[in-house]
C-alpha cells in the first residue's frame, strides 16, 4: 500500500505497471488513437533489456501516439535475460512495427564507438573478447570501441575451477587487491 501511495504521490509508474496498463489498452481496442497527448517523440533508454511484452507495448504506443521512436542501448550490456530480455530486441522491434503497421519500418541506425568510461588497457582486452564472440556468431559484427579518455586500468584474469567455492575465492581476491598500495597513494578503483 505504501508503494502504491508513493507512486501516486510522485506521479510515477513501474515497469510492471506500464506493461499491465498497455496490455489492457491493447486488448480493449487495438486501433486506439491516443494522439491527444501531442507527443512527438518517445525515447527508450537501455533498450537491450526489454522483453517481448515491452517491445509490443512500445510499438503499440508509437503507432497510436503517431510519434517518432528513439531507442538507445548496447547489446553487449544486456543483463536481464533471466526476466525475458533478448539481445535481439532491436530487430524484434523493427519486425513488430513492420507487421503491425503493414509496411517496412523506416529506421536509421547509429553506432557509437568512442568510450569515455573505460581505459584503453581494458578496452583492448574487451575488444579481443567481443571479436571472438562476433566470430562465434554470439554478437553482430561491429567496430571496436575506442578510448575517449586517457587513463589507465587493468584486467586481471583469475581461474576459478571450483564453483562451490567461487564466492569466497572472489571475495579473497578483492580483499587482496584492495589492500595493494597504489602508485599515487589514492585508493584503487576496482569494478
Amino acid at each position: 500500500k505504501r508503494y502504491e501511495k508513493l507512486k501516486r504521490e510522485e506521479n510515477a509508474i513501474s515497469i510492471s505497471d506500464f506493461n499491465k496498463e498497455t496490455e489492457e489498452l491493447q486488448k480493449i481496442d487495438k486501433s486506439s488513437n491516443i494522439s491527444g497527448f501531442n507527443t512527438k517523440f518517445l525515447f527508450i533508454d537501455e533498450f537491450q533489456d526489454t522483453d517481448n511484452s515491452q517491445i509490443n507495448s512500445i510499438a503499440w504506443l508509437r503507432r497510436n501516439m503517431h510519434c517518432q521512436l528513439f531507442v538507445v542501448g548496447d547489446i553487449k550490456q544486456s543483463i536481464y535475460r533471466f526476466r525475458g530480455a533478448d539481445e535481439r530486441a532491436f530487430n524484434q522491434l523493427l519486425d513488430v512495427i513492420s507487421k503491425t503497421e503493414k509496411g517496412t519500418c523506416r529506421n536509421r541506425d547509429f553506432e557509437l564507438f568512442q568510450n569515455y568510461r573505460t581505459s584503453n588497457d581494458i578496452l583492448i582486452e574487451l575488444n579481443k573478447m567481443f571479436q571472438y564472440w562476433m566470430q562465434e556468431g554470439w554478437l553482430p559484427k561491429s567496430k571496436e570501441a575506442r578510448p575517449g579518455k586517457d587513463f589507465s586500468g587493468d584486467i586481471e584474469y583469475k581461474d576459478y575451477m571450483n564453483e562451490d567455492n567461487l564466492k569466497p575465492q572472489l571475495m579473497e581476491s578483492l580483499k587482496e587487491e584492495l589492500n595493494q598500495p597504489s602508485d599515487d597513494d589514492n585508493p584503487l578503483d576496482i569494478c
